[in-house]
This record gives structure tokens, sequence and C-alpha cells, in this order.
């Protein structure tokens, strides 16, 4: 699979169009007029760091529009919904781009995000990362084995690994990191009890995903291998790895299955804005020194995937009231 890169520019009818190098894989979404921004009362904000991430979640959306921005608020944000485990009430969801990576974006767009749509009650980061092999497998402990294209899921929680005190004798974390969703955490639960029957919602979602962006399909389709999920601790913090030694000595230090660069500043500023907070990633390398792009789409798509069955096993919510205030530019191109 080649290197995909997806831009978004404005369609002439007050759209957007979604689509990837060569003008391939265009992906539509109708702009949402000033009224329907108003009355929209989000109880999900989904969160993604890069365009790769973004179109794979735009396109596991329904009903899936492109709004004006929000008063005081330069991000763009799609506006969808997500089924619940109530056939006739659908979540509604909000989904946003980071203007960056890294965890100073993510917890400024979350904020952001908090302060733009009151109603929304729980932030989910969603997209890739680094996962944590082991030389050997491991039987008796599947959540090791982490391999390129599967999916991990922060049910342990985020470990904010540099957030540290250094003392003569080493280094000791400086506070503990918020919990994740206890709802989401309980729904994950429930997923990897349903899967020990056979049963694995997330992999209709992914096909459907490819069929609106086939170039992200799985680059090695040796057995067409769905994704093994795997739950425990994700670490975060502001680096990107190459190095095998540093990854696993973190690993080593701090029991993870995956390292990203995001999801200390969502469940950060989710928790300081009263929300609830999850993460989930698809493992699109080793953060080591062969690390390349070519597993990002689908590593991209596997985690939205994954987040739509989560949420299909989600009783409908209440939003926690307030509507956001959408600037009169609802068909700005």
């Amino acid at each position: 699979m080649a290197d995909q890169t997806f831009n978004i520019h404005g369609a002439l009818d007050g759209g957007i169009v979604v689509f990837g190098n060569n003008n391939e894989n265009r992906l539509y979404l109708p702009t949402a007029s000033a009224d329907s921004v108003a009355r929209t009362q989000p109880v999900f904000g989904i969160v993604t760091a890069l365009p790769d991430e973004f179109a794979a979640a735009s396109v596991l959306l329904d009903d899936a529009q492109n709004p004006s921005t929000i008063a005081d608020d330069r991000a763009q944000y799609v506006f969808g919904t997500m089924p619940s485990r109530d056939a006739q009430r659908p979540h509604d969801v909000v989904l946003t781009l980071l203007g960056d990576t890294g965890n100073t974006a993510a917890a400024e767009s979350c904020a952001n995000l908090i302060r733009s749509f009151p109603s929304v009650d729980i932030v989910i980061m969603c997209g890739i990362a680094c996962g944590v092999p082991v030389p050997v497998p491991v039987p008796d402990r599947p959540e090791r084995n982490v391999g390129l294209g599967d999916i991990a899921v922060a049910t342990w929680g985020i470990a904010d690994y540099d957030h540290v005190v250094e003392h003569d004798d080493g280094r000791r974390p400086r506070q503990s990191f918020p919990l994740p969703s206890p709802l989401l955490v309980r729904l994950a639960r429930y997923l990897e009890a349903v899967e020990m029957r056979g049963d694995r919602p997330w992999e209709p979602y992914i096909d459907r995903a490819l069929t609106v962006i086939p170039s992200f399909a799985r680059p090695d389709l040796v057995g067409d291998r769905y994704p093994q999920v795997r739950y425990g601790m994700i670490g975060s913090a502001d680096r990107s790895l190459r190095s095998a030694r540093v990854r696993d000595e973190l690993a080593s230090s701090h029991r993870l299955i995956a390292i990203e660069m995001e999801g200390k500043g969502v469940g950060s500023a989710g928790f300081a804005g009263g929300l609830e907070w999850f993460v989930v990633r698809g493992i699109s390398d080793y953060g080591d020194a062969n690390t390349t792009r070519l597993w990002r789409g689908y590593a991209s798509v596997v985690a939205a995937a994954y987040v739509r069955a989560l949420l299909a096993e989600c009783p409908p919510l209440t939003p926690r009231g307030g509507h956001p205030q959408a600037t009169g530019g609802a068909r700005q191109r």
C-alpha cells in the first residue's frame, strides 16, 4: 500500500470532500446548516490526530455532515451518528482532527471540543500507535502477543510515563493518571467475552470502511486475517519512538501493550473538564528503526471499527446539556 495522505477540500455546494493522493477514494460529507448545528447535542466526541485516522473514522459515521465552525473555535467538526444498543436511538457523535500531533495538541483540542459541545459526556481518542511485540508468543498471556494491524484497547488506562520525579535511586511517577471511562471499560470487557464465543462485531465494520477506502486494506493479505484485540495499558508521552531498546524498557517498566502520543492529553483534559475518556488504537508499527507508514491506513480503520462496535453495545445516553453556538458561515467553502 502506498503512503496515503488525506486532505479536506471545500465542495462547491457547501460540503466537503475527503480524498487521498491523485484524487482517489473520494468521500463526500454534506455540510450541515447553522440550524442543524445548533440542534445537535452529541454525547460522544471522537478525537483523531492524523488525516488517515480522521478519514477512517469519517467513513464509519452514519449520516455524516461537516458543519460550519463553532464560535471561538477554529477546529473543524463532523457530526454523525453511530448505533447504540437501542436501534431506534443512535448515538449523536462529533468527530474532530487535531491541528498537530502530540499531547499538547490533543489536550487543546479536547478542551475546545468540551467548550464548544457541552453536551459531550465521553471523549474517545481513536487512531494508531506503536505496538510492543514479544520475541516469542506467550500462550497464557495473549494480550502480550501484539502484532501489526491489531487493536489495542486501554482498559487498564494510560501510563503517563514521562511525568516523573527523578531521584538518585531512580525515577518514580509524579502522580497517578485518571482512570478511563468505567462504562466503556465494562463494555470492552463484554466485547472481550463475546469474542471468546466467536463473535467479533468490529469485523463487518472493517469491511465496510475498506469498501470506501480500499487503499487502506491490510498490507499483507495472507489468509485475509482480521486483527486481534489486545486489552491493557497504553503508554503516552511526546516521544515518537524509533528505538526497540527504549520501547522495551518502557514496556517492561509500565506493562505496556502499545505506546502513543495523544492519550495523555485527551485523558487529562477530559478528566479536568468532568468528562469520561477512553483510548482505542490500531497498531501501525513497532516503534523501532524499521518503522514506516505502510500500516497506517489499516491500523486507523481497525481502531475506528472497534469504536463503532463498542458504542453499538452502549445504551443511549442523555446529553449533558447545552447547545453549541454555530457561526453564521454555515456554507463556508
